[in-house]
């Protein structure tokens, strides 16, 4: 190959590399996921719903033993717990009041 060929080669392969599409198109965050799985891309975030979840799951577990059993962990009772729940708190109030 003569230095002219070889300097095209080389341009073709740089534009190549430049304009290759790794990313997924343009798509609703709600969908990310999905477009992941369809396309097989390493980049798909994993949500923390699953973990919020769980932890929701564990909170309540530890209400109905508390209800069912009428103790009290860390100093809270169960109606302390019912009234704070069934409190209607405005989010300025609280915001205001963190340091």
């Amino acid at each position: 190959m003569n230095e002219a060929a070889q300097r095209r080669k080389e341009l073709l392969e740089q534009t190549r590399y430049m304009y290759q599409e790794t990313e997924l198109p343009a798509v609703h965050p709600r969908y990310s996921s999905w477009y992941g799985e369809l396309y097989k891309t390493e980049k798909t975030e994993q949500g923390s719903f699953g973990l919020r979840t769980f932890i929701c799951m564990i909170l309540f577990a530890v209400f109905v033993f508390m209800q069912n059993e009428g103790k009290d962990i860390l100093h809270v009772s169960c109606a302390k717990v019912i009234q704070e729940v069934s409190q209607n708190t405005d989010i300025t109030d609280v915001w205001k009041k963190l340091p």
